[in-house]
């Protein structure tokens, strides 16, 4: 009788240890990576006519900055990616990485002087938008 009981705590004991690692390693990080993912959405959105003007600000574009960073860090949180992405309908590797690159090439166009003669900057970060709403799958506009 004691046997079966100190059988039965162990296996109890052992399933929800292993609930809690695959809870705390694989299940949170694909939450906030699908976070970063909506946030992207929400700083094209809430700022759609500065970005489609290039008359981005300092604050604009350091949460541009935050957006490519932790766009990154979640994909380096999940273990084992190229398996565990898919189960849980997350954008291919490649898709994070060129994306994370559009947001920073954004980014930079949103910092250059207007004075310096370059008139394409708004063709630039719009065609970074529509590339990085193609790779993650998110809404860049109202329409």
């Amino acid at each position: 009788m004691e046997d079966e009981l100190a059988q039965a705590i162990t296996t109890v004991v052992c399933a929800f240890i292993i609930t809690q690692i695959f809870l705390k390693y694989i299940i949170e990080p694909a939450v906030l990576l699908k976070k970063s993912i909506g946030k992207i959405s929400f700083v094209f959105l809430a700022n759609q006519s500065k970005l489609t003007n290039a008359t981005g600000s300092e604050e604009l574009r350091q949460s541009i900055k935050d957006c490519s960073a932790s766009l990154m860090e979640g994909h380096q949180s999940i273990p084992f990616y190229k398996v565990i992405g898919p189960i849980f309908g997350l954008p291919a590797e490649q898709n994070i990485f060129e994306s994370a690159k559009c947001l920073n090439v954004i980014c930079s166009q949103l910092y250059v002087d207007p004075e310096s003669g370059a008139i394409n900057q708004p063709m630039i970060i719009f065609e970074n938008m529509k590339e990085i709403k193609e790779r993650l799958g998110i809404i860049i506009s109202y329409e």
